[in-house]
Formats: structure tokens, sequence, C-alpha cells
């Protein structure tokens, strides 16, 4: 039904898969209530993002969204290995 009103490539679905590995990377795998919970952040992030910045800056603000976590992750991975030995 998506065909007969905008054109199919191979980068339709691109946007959303992004949104879902964040969500992913945010809540962690089997966490269902914090996937719930980072999905509703992530949207009110991203509307935030639209209002404050415009629409052609959503896609980014999240993307940096997802480096700043991923290395936020990194930092607090690395803190807790320097404890460990």
């Amino acid at each position: 039904m998506i065909a007969i009103t905008f054109t199919l490539h191979p980068y339709v679905g691109l946007p959303y898969t992004v949104r879902s590995f964040m969500i992913v990377i945010i809540a962690g795998l089997g966490n269902l209530p914090g996937v719930a919970l980072s999905g509703m952040g992530l949207g009110v992030f991203e509307e935030f993002a639209d209002y404050i910045l415009g629409t052609e800056f959503r896609i980014g603000a999240t993307f940096l969204l997802l480096v700043l976590i991923l290395v936020y992750k990194r930092f607090k991975l690395s803190r807790k290995r320097e404890y460990l030995i």
C-alpha cells in the first residue's frame, strides 16, 4: 500500500531501523519496560529537537544523541574495568 503513495527505494526503512537500534542500545536487550520508556523518551527528544532546531536537523540530533550515549557507556565500562584491576 505504501508504493501507491511513495516511491520505494532500498533505504525506505533506514530511519526506523536506526531509531529501533537506538532504543535497544538505551534500554538493553530483553528489558521490555526499559524499551517502552526509552522509546517514549526518544520520541520526546525528537519532537523537542524538531521544535528547537527544525525538521531538517531532527535525524542529526538523534544521531548526536546516539553518539553521546555510546561514548557515555564506553567511559562507564572503562571506569568499571579500572576498579577491577
